[in-house]
C-alpha cells in the first residue's frame, strides 16, 4: 500500500529511525562516555522496558526516561539530538514554543518531502 500524502515510505521511515539511533548514540557517547551510556540504556530497559531499537517508535518513553535520569539536563541532550538529526535529513531545525522532543519527532515523521537520501 502506498503511503498517504505527507507520510514517509517504509524505506524512508527506516532511514529516519536509523539516523535517529545513530544521532542519539553519538550525542550520548560524546557527552557521557561508553560506560555511562551503557548504564543509561540498562536503566531504560529495566525501568522503562525500552529497548534500544524501540526508541524511534517510543520517543515519548525515551523522553520520559531521559527526563528522569538526567532531570533538567534532559532538555539540553534532546536539543543536541534534534540539532544534529535535522541537518542529516536535509531539514532546517527551528525551535517551536511548547514543543517537546516527541513533537519534533512526530513532525519529522509527517513531513512531506523528497525521499531521505
Amino acid at each position: 500500500m502506498a503511503p498517504k500524502k505527507g507520510e514517509l515510505t517504509f524505506a524512508d521511515r527506516q532511514k529516519l529511525d536509523d539516523l535517529l539511533l545513530e544521532t542519539i548514540n553519538d550525542i550520548l557517547l560524546d557527552i557521557f562516555g561508553n560506560k555511562s551510556l551503557h548504564n543509561m540504556l540498562l536503566v531504560m530497559d529495566e525501568v522503562y522496558s525500552l529497548k534500544w531499537d524501540e526508541i524511534p517508535e517510543k520517543t515519548e518513553t525515551f523522553e520520559l526516561a531521559l527526563q528522569n535520569i538526567l532531570r533538567r539536563g534532559h532538555v539540553i541532550i534532546e536539543d543536541l539530538i534534534l540539532e544534529n538529526l535535522y541537518p542529516k535529513l536535509g531539514v532546517s531545525f527551528q525551535f517551536k514554543s511548547g514543543y517537546n522532543f516527541s513533537d519534533y519527532m512526530e513532525d519529522l515523521k509527517k513531513v512531506s518531502r523528497a525521499p531521505i537520501s
